[in-house]
């Protein structure tokens, strides 16, 4: 596809406009979680923006233990540099999931864990994961305080 990264590895993959906020230290040196940054952008996120072929802002990637308990998160995915959070300027985000949605089904993005459409918090979430990727697309939903995730099929 190509070999020019697109992303600041440092800017972007660490960036937490909370983590700023409350003085949290969001950086690791975890050769394993640098490792899985590094995937997350060669096998999903630079694909992505060539194929989409505007600047992809990731709102969130990484987060150390302390952030993600300040956001109440799982405990799996962010903490170990699985996934992203992100946007595309002049996209909705379900016009992006729907996209992305898209690139998948036409065999264009082959390598992805989860595609997640937090309709609840209007968040995009993507995640690869070298040694288990579930190939999940989900929509999810809040409705008196339960998460509900709906299975996208094509």
């Amino acid at each position: 596809m190509t070999n020019k990264l697109y992303f600041d590895f440092v800017n972007d993959m660490f960036n937490s406009v909370i983590a700023k906020k409350y003085g949290i230290d969001n950086t690791t040196n975890d050769p394993i979680i640098l490792s899985n940054l590094l995937n997350l952008i060669w096998y999903l996120l630079n694909p992505l923006r060539v194929l989409i072929g505007k600047p992809i802002i990731i709102e969130c990637a990484y987060r150390c233990q302390k952030l993600n308990e300040l956001l109440r998160g799982a405990k799996t995915g962010h903490p170990q540099g699985y996934c992203a959070d992100i946007l595309v300027k002049g996209l909705t985000q379900e016009k992006l999931f729907w996209t992305i949605v898209s690139l998948i089904k036409t065999g264009k993005i082959k390598f992805w864990d989860q595609i997640i459409w937090e309709k609840d918090s209007n968040c995009l979430h993507v995640s690869y994961n070298a040694k288990n990727n579930r190939k999940q697309i989900l929509i999810r939903t809040k409705n008196n305080n339960t998460y509900k995730y709906e299975d996208v099929k094509f």
